[in-house]
């Protein structure tokens, strides 16, 4: 299947959603701004997140086309993964540590064990707060490569099945350590968007088969009975949009500014943060205008999320698989 057009401007509308809510809502809330902006996005994190989830489900399995052996997609993950987080890693603990944010500050210690992208399991604060997506990434990239190392990915949608059942099992059932394998298996509380994204994929590419989906208005369902408005009704969405495209009725999403925002989402989501949040504080130090509030903290971080893109992203993507596949 060729490359499916929109993918780039869905991520670019899901970490432009998420941005919003951080510098809107998440701010106001941890921090405070002068004055209640009229819109304070507290949507934007559920939909903008739940669209990342959906989007990778259906982009690993497009992914697969090209690979030959487990291997080769665990090389294609963690390239894409591990370079341009060390060097956000790196740029926002500097800039938290000489311009300071509190109860943001981390020890250089923690610092260093951040590098491995293991902190969540070793108990240690991260570096920017927004690094709680990364071990649901790894858990999910570590289910796909043991499905291609056992060579069931002709099963993949059973196994989906089975991650659903876990994932209700968990919410439902009452057992000792329950929470402790809820948050060590992180996964299992988004597992129904990646297999969202992956039944999307499989209708995509093998028909609209009815049970497929019935299955993804499973989902919809149990998503409905777990929360109360926002998670569901931006589930719905997200839904819709995916139905549209996959029926080429969504030529509007073809847009320039969300097509470059979707290429560097990925370094964008790392560094917008802590980064935001301190150029907010000191914007307010000299101005009150909601131009300069949010408009320099956009700036900044699109600027190195640009840099980081050309800069590291693509030649260490293209150096780590080059030496791979020598």
């Amino acid at each position: 299947m060729k490359r499916l057009i929109f993918l780039d401007e869905l991520r670019g509308l899901a970490i432009l959603c998420i941005m919003l809510f951080h510098y809107l809502y998440l701010y106001d809330l941890r921090y405070g701004h002068l004055y209640t902006f009229s819109l304070n996005f507290h949507w934007g994190g559920f939909f903008g997140i739940y669209l990342f989830f959906v989007i990778s489900g259906f982009v690993v399995m497009k992914s697969l086309e090209r690979v030959k052996k487990p291997l080769d997609f665990i090389i294609n993950r963690l390239s894409k993964l591990y370079p341009s987080y060390w060097l956000a890693m790196i740029i926002t603990y500097t800039f938290v540590f000489i311009f300071g944010l509190p109860g943001r500050e981390v020890g250089f210690k923690d610092f260093l064990i951040n590098l491995s992208m293991l902190q969540h399991w070793l108990g240690v604060p991260d570096v920017d707060g927004v690094y709680w997506i990364l071990p649901i990434f790894l858990i999910f990239y570590g289910f796909i490569f043991l499905t291609l190392l056992t060579k069931q990915l002709k099963h993949i949608e059973i196994i989906g099945v089975g991650w659903l059942i876990i994932e209700v099992g968990l919410r439902l059932i009452n057992f000792p350590y329950r929470e402790l394998i809820r948050s060590f298996f992180g996964f299992f509380d988004y597992a129904h968007l990646f297999l969202i994204g992956i039944l999307f994929y499989q209708l995509k590419t093998k028909g609209f088969i009815w049970w497929r989906n019935l299955l993804i208005w499973l989902v919809f369902l149990i998503e409905l009975s777990n929360h109360k408005t926002t998670e569901p009704i931006s589930l719905l969405v997200i839904l819709t949009i995916f139905y549209l495209i996959i029926i080429n009725k969504l030529q509007i999403m073809e847009n320039r500014l969300f097509k470059w925002l979707g290429q560097i989402s990925y370094p964008l989501f790392l560094v917008h943060t802590n980064i935001g949040y301190v150029v907010i504080q000191k914007v307010y130090t000299f101005s009150d205008s909601p131009l300069l509030i949010l408009g320099l903290p956009f700036l900044i971080t699109l600027l190195l999320a640009t840099a980081i893109h050309y800069w590291i992203e693509k030649p260490a993507l293209t150096a780590i698989r080059n030496i791979y596949y020598k």
